[in-house]
């Protein structure tokens, strides 16, 4: 019989009833997937050619198994990963670049990439991956106000750089 006001009881297949419910507490795990992130000037752009590009999973990897992702040119060349922490697993790859501006590069996974769990990428169909790289940023950029110098005038603006080339420390080497 049931009690009035109460929700029925559950019952199994074979008719053994639960008075009471059973509240299991658990965590799903997204689905094993990769992304391809780099900074790019709009939506439209292709990747900035002087920042790196990476390539996210949703979970990790063998070591093993990224050092066989490779990222090439249409003539072959190939682009180095950025070197990594010595872990057995990660959840992904950088590669530095710089990157020629306007080239296109193919992103190739190695057939049967898994997760640390046994699972297939949900969009390996994505892959070999097609990234087109845009054209050169502009040289400078300026934060805020600024002024303009004129050539003949003869006068003097004090000018910070930074970054501008690999190798060069900031004691003016």
């Amino acid at each position: 019989s049931t009690r009035v006001g109460s929700p029925p009881a559950a019952s199994t297949l074979s008719g053994q009833v639960n008075p009471t419910d059973q509240r299991l507490e658990f965590t799903v795990r997204p689905h094993f997937a990769a992304q391809v992130r780099c900074t790019r000037e709009n939506a439209r752009a292709g990747c900035n050619p002087l920042l790196p590009v990476r390539l996210e999973f949703t979970a990790t990897v063998e070591r093993a198994g990224l050092a066989k992702v490779r990222l090439r040119d249409g003539s072959g060349k190939a682009y180095p990963q950025a070197k990594a922490e010595p872990a057995p697993f990660a959840d992904g790859v950088v590669f530095p670049g710089p990157f020629p501006p306007g080239a296109r590069l193919n992103l190739d996974l190695p057939a049967g990439l898994r997760d640390d769990r046994g699972r297939a990428l949900v969009n390996a169909s994505r892959f070999p991956m097609r990234l087109e790289i845009g054209g050169p940023p502009p040289l400078l950029k300026f934060a805020g106000e600024f002024g303009i110098l004129e050539r003949h005038a003869g006068g003097l603006l004090p000018l910070t750089l930074r970054n501008l080339e690999a190798g060069k420390g900031a004691e003016g080497d």
